[in-house]
């Protein structure tokens, strides 16, 4: 893709193409409680935001801080920012807790959406930009900052945010030391995206399963962008649960799951006893390897329905793994900034 077309536009184009073709397919679902939005209604969501975010002068590189668990509404909020042509910051709270001050003081945003009942508020109150509860979106009765939104007229009022602006801005855990900003541009963030939905084979027909945090980047480009690029269904769970992983899987009949070698451990240890045919839609899950399901045995000598697997994207051709390194390579080259002032 050439840089000129990966701006915010393309992703402005990834919604509305999709909502056009399919206006009433789901396009994310809650795995806990089945509560969606289809491809339709996120096209006039994030119409909606855009409309609030120009009636509050924010422009290209304008930042705005997202501070909030995995929800509707956080990928909603990060898509509509994005989509606007603004720059969005996602923030581990759990992970980030104790360095919230100064991330925000680096960030200087225009504006701080948070997930009320995260205890935010003491740090809050010592902050000075703008801030707003992200809220619940359910039409009239919509609290927060999806209440504000829905005053607004659903139109294109997007601003024009060129391939080298801005996108996101992610912080590592701070586990071992400060966490540090990265700054990626829509060119960087996008494009990954396209690469990330051919290497895996995502088509409109698929629904991925997530329970990562959308936080971080690979959940927001395995899961919520490269799905919208090809007008597929992100089922999104909350947290991560080992007792209702498959259930979630089965219940919403997902053709593709992420993993991540900590879970898929926790995984294995819980000796579940599933099996591929008790998975009939599932196609893989990342970092498990789909036709090598039942082939491991139990502690207790009863079949189960994984196994690890050393590559990140099991199941698919060796030339499609191949393919995503060297797209990856391609498109993150000189990619990653750290934030100023840290």
């Amino acid at each position: 893709m050439q840089a000129r077309e990966v701006g915010a536009q393309c992703l402005r184009n990834w919604i509305d193409r999709a909502a056009q073709r399919h206006p009433d397919k789901l396009c994310i679902v809650s795995a806990e409680n089945g509560r969606a939005i289809t491809h339709g209604e996120l096209r006039a969501l994030t119409g909606r935001i855009a409309s609030y975010l120009r009636g509050r002068g924010l422009v290209p590189n304008d930042r705005v801080a997202l501070l909030a668990d995995n929800s509707i509404e956080h990928l909603a909020c990060y898509l509509g920012v994005m989509a606007y042509g603004a720059t969005i910051c996602t923030i581990h709270v759990e992970m980030n807790r104790h360095h919230l001050e100064r991330i925000l003081a680096a960030l200087n945003p225009r504006l701080v959406l948070f997930e009320e009942g995260l205890n935010l508020e003491p740090i809050l109150a010592v902050t000075s930009p703008p801030r707003l509860p992200l809220g619940t979106w359910n039409g009239a009765k919509s609290s927060g900052f999806y209440a504000a939104v829905g005053q607004c007229e659903a139109r294109n009022a997007g601003v024009h945010a060129r391939a080298t602006d801005d996108a996101v801005i992610l912080f590592t855990s701070g586990t071992t030391e400060l966490p540090k900003g990265v700054v990626l541009s829509f060119r960087e963030l996008l494009s990954n995206a396209e690469a990330t939905a051919d290497a895996f084979g995502i088509s409109g027909a698929d629904r991925i399963y997530d329970f990562r945090s959308y936080n971080w980047c690979s959940a927001q480009t395995l899961s919520a962008l490269a799905p919208l690029a090809r007008g597929a269904t992100l089922i999104v769970g909350r947290k991560f649960s080992r007792s209702r992983f498959f259930d979630h899987i089965k219940e919403h009949d997902a053709t593709i799951a992420a993993g991540n070698p900590t879970t898929i451990g926790m995984l294995l240890d819980a000796d579940a006893g599933t099996r591929s045919a008790d998975l009939p839609t599932l196609r893989f899950v990342t970092r498990l390897q789909r036709d090598r399901l039942d082939r491991r045995p139990s502690r207790r000598g009863a079949p189960v329905g994984y196994r690890r697997h050393a590559d990140s994207i099991p199941s698919v051709t060796d030339r499609r793994r191949r393919g995503t390194r060297a797209a990856a390579r391609r498109n993150w080259v000189g990619g990653t900034r750290r934030l100023r002032g840290q």
